[in-house]
């Protein structure tokens, strides 16, 4: 398991550190990153997020679908609900990210393998059936953290969201047990794939930029306190208390553990927000998680079995 989180820990900061080597050669700036960041967000990501849907639950794990499915549910309305109290007296820039970050952990590059590394083939289908509801949070009440206006126009911005209708026609095909023709899913694969590379060099982009004194600020650390430790052993705590299947609680509480996810920094960069604190976010409890997420998988087996 450490070895599995470690080797991830440093492809994520390899690429990320191809990022930095691309800004400072001036291959990627500040001008052509956005550029970058919109195709990112209007093509790579909704073919990952499409790509990922084309998964077949068996019947046997439909029960425990079922469950982590609730499970995802409810901790999402736990997040809306915590962030809001949390960080209410933040500015709207601070605030944006560290709902946003709370709300969207790193289930994306680091759920899957993590998950598939100990729990193998039942836990990925189980991840499956938690990012249905977590994506449709995301997308919605996520994505309005970082927009203004009316909850007319709100509505609106979303609505022009790709990823949003990627969720929705995955989703779809799932429930009716559709599958993409052969040609169109491997190109979709395709595409899916250079999501997280590209998040990674962007946010490589970003780093190059950010002040150290940042990686010391208190209120980061406070968030990487909350997102890595405190929050999954909230959950582990209420899930040992109910009637829920060992395999389903074991994965959720894992996925409750992931670092801030890369999407963070993806969307501050698009609608101008503060790249530098969100990409610090993710660096940080990125960097933390090696040590942390461990812990809670060795919680997790104490508590759940």
């Amino acid at each position: 398991m450490r070895l599995t989180i470690v080797q991830l820990q440093v492809t994520l900061l390899l690429l990320i550190a191809a990022g930095i080597v691309c800004h400072r050669k001036g291959w990627l700036n500040n001008e052509n990153s956005k550029t970058v960041s919109r195709l990112l967000t209007s093509l790579f990501l909704p073919c990952s997020v499409l790509g990922s849907f084309q998964t077949e639950n068996g019947k046997e794990l439909l029960a425990q679908s079922t469950q982590i499915a609730l499970l995802a549910v409810g901790i999402h309305f736990f997040y809306l609900l915590f962030v809001q109290i949390l960080f209410r007296k933040m500015p709207g820039d601070r605030r944006a990210i560290f709902q946003f970050a709370t709300l969207c952990p790193n289930t994306n590059f680091m759920g899957i393998p993590i998950i598939d590394g100990v729990f193998g083939e039942t836990g990925v289908a189980l991840l499956s059936a938690f990012l249905i509801p977590s994506r449709f949070f995301i997308w919605t009440v996520g994505i309005s953290y970082f927009t203004t206006g009316t909850t007319v126009e709100r509505l609106k911005e979303l609505l022009k969201n790709p990823t949003l209708w990627a969720s929705i026609l995955g989703g779809v095909m799932m429930a009716f047990g559709l599958a993409l023709p052969s040609p169109v899913k491997s190109a979709v694969d395709s595409l899916g794939k250079c999501t997280t590379p590209l998040a990674m060099i962007l946010i490589g982009n970003i780093v190059a930029n950010v002040k150290r004194q940042m990686l010391f600020e208190r209120t980061v650390w406070r968030y990487c306190l909350l997102r890595l430790l405190i929050i999954p052993l909230l959950v582990l705590a209420v899930i040992k208390l109910l009637p829920v299947a060992a395999m389903a609680g074991s994965v959720t509480v894992v996925l409750t553990a992931l670092p801030a996810g890369t999407l963070t920094t993806v969307l501050s960069a698009q609608y101008g927000k503060n790249e530098q604190l969100a990409a610090t976010c993710v660096i940080l409890s990125t960097v933390l998680s090696m040590l942390t997420v461990p812990f809670i998988q060795m919680a997790v087996q104490m508590v759940l079995g």
